[in-house]
């Protein structure tokens, strides 16, 4: 199986979450088929969400790349995934300014 890693999408940073999740039409480009990750459920909001993981390495510009666990599910909106804490904020540092704040691989400086 050969993966293209070269698949640029947007995603927001939400820190009120704890998982990443991108619409499943992205697996598809990258050569996965959703059926052959783990499914779990998670909750948002008074919904149940069936979620497919796959451990997969994400690049970020001006972070680089790292391994993490991704979801994908056909029930989220498909314009933008999440990056949520567990995943992707746990791995870097976070210098909050008075409306912005600005991401750094762990042990950076400015």
């Amino acid at each position: 199986m050969t993966f293209r890693p070269d698949v640029v999408v947007r995603a927001l940073v939400d820190t009120g979450t704890d998982t990443c999740v991108f619409h499943a039409n992205l697996l598809e480009r990258i050569g996965l088929k959703l059926k052959d990750g783990n499914l779990e459920s998670i909750t948002a909001g008074r919904a149940s969400l069936p979620v497919y993981y796959f451990d997969l390495r994400i690049g970020v510009d001006g972070l680089g790349a790292f391994e993490t666990c991704i979801g994908f599910s056909d029930r989220v909106r498909p314009e933008y995934g999440l990056l949520w804490i567990y995943g992707f904020l746990d791995r870097l540092d976070a210098e909050f300014c008075e409306d912005y704040f600005i991401l750094k691989r762990r042990g950076e400086s400015r």
